[in-house]
């Protein structure tokens, strides 16, 4: 079995593909693939001719990787430095379609639930987050709160005692990271680009 993989990661993975792929399910990939090759030969791409627009890789916790990112091996380091991880083999391809400041929301509404509420870091931290980014899906945020979420998320990833405080704040970093003009779209001009945050869509007749 070490025969296949990197140098770091040896071996294989197995990755349950879902959301906007043709073909979900779970794979078993070399260590080293590449996300393309994962996403658009193994899943056969995007369905009805959309635009891949990123992928989000490790679970509720993983971080949420561009098209520029497509051709980045899939090993533990790469996706690390990347702003991902391997996590739990969770990968969801998001489309054209999807808002990634409402994914962030999405996925941090889900580790802040599950928060036992043993670390103030994570218990009050990660609240405080999801309270930041649920005023932004209504248009109502504010520039200064980007800085304030990331100053957040470093916080609770240093003050968490276990692997779902550390890891949280991962796709709010992600996002912000590689799809900030998504997020100053909501706060500047009060719009959701994907046209996915019901607040910031107006109906004319």
């Amino acid at each position: 079995p070490f025969a296949t993989g990197t140098e770091g990661s040896k071996g294989t993975a197995v990755f349950a593909l879902a959301g906007k792929v043709v073909n979900t399910g779970l794979a078993e990939v070399p260590m080293g693939t590449t996300l393309r090759q994962l996403i658009f030969d193994v899943g056969s791409g995007i369905p009805g001719g959309k635009r891949f627009k990123a992928v989000q890789i490790g679970g509720p916790s993983g971080g949420c990787l561009p098209e520029s990112a497509l051709d980045l091996p899939i090993d533990f380091d790469s996706l690390t430095d990347a702003g991902a991880m391997m996590g739990s083999g969770g990968m969801i391809v998001l489309d054209e379609d999807d808002c990634m400041v409402e994914i962030s929301r999405y996925f941090l509404e889900f580790t802040q639930r599950e928060s036992c509420g043993k670390c103030t870091f994570c218990r009050l931290g990660t609240k405080q987050m999801l309270e930041v980014l649920d005023e932004f899906t209504k248009g109502k945020g504010k520039i200064k709160d980007l800085d304030m979420l990331i100053e957040l998320a470093e916080d609770i990833k240093a003050g968490s005692l276990c692997g779902l405080g550390r890891t949280a704040p991962n796709p709010v970093l992600s996002t912000l990271r590689y799809f900030r003009d998504e997020y100053e779209a909501h706060i500047r001009e009060g719009r959701c680009p994907a046209l996915m945050c019901r607040d910031l869509i107006a109906y004319y007749i």
